[in-house]
């Protein structure tokens, strides 16, 4: 009797929770981006165009130094893009939208990369090795090396890099070739998937490898879905997966540092390097879209924290203090790549708006933050599509974009406190123009910062623009 009251909770359990799992998460795992009807990006096709044309005529690239102020640590300055799966990922992204030609190139130059720096491999670039991104002349001895805390951040997300240059470039016989070391490197460094979103898009392109080989490894797969599955449960405790990168992102600094980055700078690491399915995961879920909206600039890992210490976020070395950079100020160019995927996939903002936040690179070429949001603001001009890769169903979610008419007269809107260019939100852009016409009396009225319209742009302005700042 015992046996059989076993063996029927047993079967319950199964069938309630394990579909659960199934129908819950299948759609991250195997329905990937495929934005249709895109129109009138031409632009900034031709500017990606541009960007890619300077990576591939430069060789192989030494990852970025940014030294924007290293009181705390001379020698050493901040480095980006130094994981070898940057470059895979960041022109596999641009594949699509590029020219036939230039999409030769790409996958040439691609190949003689992963030839000389597999993808599979959790050492890091060395800095002194390459063309160098910034135009500082720094002899080798001052431009240092890595810190070895770099050594502790993720490493899976290298798969989805892999997954997506097979998919866009249709090197599948590339994977074929390199399957056991890859498939080595995933069971290395396989209890990520258990602490980091980025990690859990590495699981997803690893599953999307083994099912796109001429012989789908349907054992991998498995592993690799049940490690997703946990990984997605687990990444709703958003906080402790926040916390997870923060551990795995501080720098070096000593004593006392670890508490003077926690109260003094956006800590969005969490968002750094993952997939549109991570952000469709992350906007599906109510609690988990708001948590990493955020409602207070007292929500550390928030995009709302995160505007509030960075209004100016998308000005590339924008002059703000920043504890990134020991006592220096400057915005740290991987505010784009925390800030700018929340924006799109999280906070779904019209491309429209997105365009604003397109200024310059921080670096003087294979900026990859810069050219991965291009990407994006060009996709953002189409309609938001997924696609089963098993299936082959394409699964739209959101109307084609279409050009609203522009009426022939309209009212003047009422403008809103600290909304100097009256697109109905109060943010940076205002602010840059405060800033633009700070103790002008040439010119009167809100569109210059002069929200008081008392003939004059002062400090009493900015209180008003900081008093409304994100309504």
């Amino acid at each position: 009797m015992k046996k059989i009251i076993f063996f029927l909770s047993a079967l319950s359990f199964l069938l309630t929770v394990k579909p659960t799992l199934a129908q819950t998460y299948n759609s991250y795992i195997w329905q990937y981006s495929a934005p249709k009807n895109i129109f009138g990006t031409d632009d900034l096709k031709q500017k990606l165009e541009s960007e890619v044309q300077k990576v591939i005529n430069a060789g192989h690239l030494a990852p970025f130094r940014a030294a924007y102020g290293e009181i705390r640590n001379p020698g050493n300055g901040q480095f980006y893009w130094y994981h070898r799966y940057d470059t895979a990922y960041t022109l596999s992204l641009a594949y699509p939208y590029l020219s036939s030609s230039t999409q030769m190139t790409v996958k040439s130059y691609l190949q003689s990369e992963m030839a000389a720096y597999p993808l599979w491999s959790a050492t890091l670039l060395d800095v002194q090795t390459g063309t160098r991104r910034e135009p500082d002349e720094l002899m080798s001895s001052e431009r240092g090396s890595l810190p070895s805390s770099y050594s502790t951040r993720p490493k899976l997300f290298a798969l989805y890099a892999l997954w997506l240059y097979a998919k866009n470039t249709g090197d599948w016989q590339y994977i074929q070739n390199n399957w056991n070391s890859i498939t080595s490197f995933y069971n290395t460094y396989r209890s990520e998937v258990s602490q980091h979103y980025t990690s859990i898009a590495g699981a997803i392109g690893i599953t999307r490898l083994a099912q796109g080989k001429s012989t789908p490894d349907i054992s991998t797969q498995n592993t690799t879905v049940s490690d997703i599955n946990s990984g997605l449960n687990a990444g709703k405790n958003f906080n402790q997966f926040s916390l997870n990168s923060f551990n795995a992102y501080q720098f070096d600094g000593g004593e006392g540092w670890r508490d003077y980055m926690w109260n003094n700078m956006f800590l969005g690491f969490q968002f750094l390097d993952i997939s549109p399915e991570i952000g469709r995961y992350l906007f599906d879920d109510v609690t988990l879209k708001n948590t990493a909206l955020g409602t207070s600039n007292n929500d550390i890992y928030s995009l709302k924290r995160a505007e509030y210490f960075w209004p100016l976020w998308y000005v590339a070395q924008a002059p703000m203090w920043t504890t990134y950079f020991g006592e220096g100020s400057g915005v740290p160019p991987d505010a784009k790549a925390m800030i700018f995927p929340l924006k799109s996939w999280v906070q779904k903002e019209p491309a429209a708006q997105l365009r604003k936040y397109l200024d310059v690179p921080d670096a003087l070429l294979g900026d990859y933050y810069y050219i991965q949001n291009l990407i994006r603001i060009i996709e953002a001009h189409g309609q938001e599509c997924w696609v089963n890769i098993l299936t082959g169903v394409e699964n739209c979610i959101a109307p084609a974009p279409s050009i609203a008419p522009t009426p022939s007269s309209a009212p003047t809107p009422t403008p809103k406190p600290g909304d100097a260019n009256n697109d109905n939100i109060v943010d940076g852009f205002d602010y840059v123009i405060w800033l633009l016409n700070y103790d002008s009396s040439t010119s009167l009225g809100y569109t210059v910062g002069d929200f008081n319209n008392d003939g004059k742009v002062d400090g009493f302005d900015y209180v008003i623009w900081l008093n409304n700042y994100g309504t």
